[in-house]
């Protein structure tokens, strides 16, 4: 399931490249909910529903691959977030092995 409208996405760790000196940020966007992760992921944001946390954002990395998964974004609203924006793009940074 997933809330609709503006939240707080909370930073869950910094010691991430991608979330390396990032911060809190607002955005008005669904925020899927309950979903599991493995214990090899490294959760990087989350949002707060019926005082639970909540993975959104998540990386992986291997000897070989890294993977990111982003579960923000399912409109345009999503990117009015500078917050969204910035994640993407160093996600994509870090994907590609330049951050």
């Amino acid at each position: 399931m997933h809330p609709q409208g503006e939240a707080t996405i909370t930073l869950s760790t910094g010691r991430h490249p991608i979330t390396y000196e990032l911060t809190d940020f607002v955005i008005f966007d669904e925020r899927y909910s309950y979903l599991q992760t493995q214990p090899d992921v490294t959760v990087l944001y989350e949002h707060s529903y019926n005082d639970l946390h909540h993975p959104l954002v998540w990386a992986r990395q291997t000897e070989r691959s890294r993977v990111v998964y982003d579960g923000l974004g399912h409109d345009t609203a999503s990117y009015d977030s500078a917050g969204q924006v910035e994640v993407l793009r160093r996600s994509v940074l870090w994907l590609l092995r330049d951050l």
